[in-house]
C-alpha cells in the first residue's frame, strides 16, 4: 500500500499492539492464520521491505526475538514460522481486507462471497467448494489469465438490486474487488488468506438464479497462480 492515509496499521487499536520499539512495533493480526499470528511493522510508512532504510530493516530483524518472546509467553507454540512476501506473484495476500478499505469488520457482513459496502463491491471467492452443500457449488474459475467466470448466489436475478449493481457498477463508479483463494483452510493452519486480483470490470452474463458473470481482470494472473486456481475449472 502506497497511501499512508489508507494504511490499516496507521492507528491500530491499543489491544492489538503487542510491543513497541523506536523504529518498529509488533501488532497482533486482526485475522490470524494461527493463534499467535503477529506482524512486525515499521513506524514510518513504507510500501514494502525494500523501501525501508537499513536502520528500519535492522530494527525489524531485531524485533523477531522480541516477537518470539511475546508469542511464547502468551501461546506456548510448538514452533514458529517467519515469513516475508513482497508482490502478488510471491504470494503477498491481503488478510486485513476491511481495514484496507477503511471499513469496519463484522462477521455477519464479511462471511459471504458477495459483499456490498458503501462505494465498493467485494467478490470473496473460494474455488474448492468441497464440503459445501449443493446450494454453494458455484462454478468459479479462470477462463484465461485475464478473464474470470463467477456465479452469483442462487437467488440472484438480473433485474434485482444486486443484479443491476453487477451490470452497471462501472457506470455508477463502484469498483468490484476480486479476492480469490483455492481452499477455505490451510492444513493445520486455520483459515486460508485471499489473493487480491485487483478491480475487475463486468464483461457479460448469462442465466438466472444463479447468474454466470464474466469479469475482466486488470492484469494477467501470474502463470503459477493461474495453474493453481484452475481447481475451480472442473464441472460437477
Amino acid at each position: 500500500m502506497t497511501d499512508p492515509r489508507k494504511c490499516p496499521f496507521r492507528e491500530p487499536p491499543g489491544d492489538r499492539i503487542a510491543f513497541e520499539e523506536p523504529l518498529a512495533f509488533g501488532l497482533w493480526d486482526a485475522f490470524p492464520a494461527n493463534p499467535g499470528h503477529l506482524l512486525l511493522v515499521t513506524r514510518r510508512h513504507v510500501p514494502t521491505w525494500f523501501e525501508a532504510t537499513q536502520e528500519e530493516q535492522a530494527a525489524l530483524v531485531n524485533a523477531i526475538d522480541t516477537a518470539r518472546a511475546v508469542i511464547q509467553e502468551r501461546h506456548r507454540p510448538d514452533g514458529f514460522n517467519i515469513g516475508l512476501n513482497v508482490g502478488k506473484a510471491a504470494g503477498e495476500t491481503v488478510p486485513h481486507l476491511p481495514a484496507l478499505f477503511g471499513l469496519p469488520f463484522s462477521i455477519a457482513v464479511w462471511n459471504a462471497g458477495f459483499v456490498v459496502r458503501p462505494g465498493h463491491i467485494f467478490l470473496l471467492v473460494t474455488l474448492d467448494k468441497s464440503g459445501k452443500g449443493s446450494d454453494f457449488q458455484y462454478r468459479d474459475h479462470f477462463l484465461s489469465p485475464t478473464l474470470f467466470q463467477w456465479e452469483s448466489q442462487n437467488r440472484t436475478r438480473r433485474e434485482d438490486a444486486h443484479g443491476q449493481l453487477i451490470r452497471s457498477h462501472k457506470e455508477q463508479g463502484i469498483p468490484v474487488h476480486l479476492f480469490i483463494r483455492k481452499t477455505a483452510k490451510q492444513a493445520g493452519k486455520g483459515a486460508a488468506p485471499f489473493m487480491y486480483c485487483g478491480n475487475v470490470d463486468f464483461v457479460d452474463w448469462e442465466g438466472e438464479k444463479p447468474i454466470t458473470v464474466r469479469w475482466k481482470v486488470p492484469e494477467p494472473v501470474p502463470k503459477r497462480l493461474h495453474e493453481e486456481f484452475q481447481a475451480g475449472d472442473e464441472r460437477p
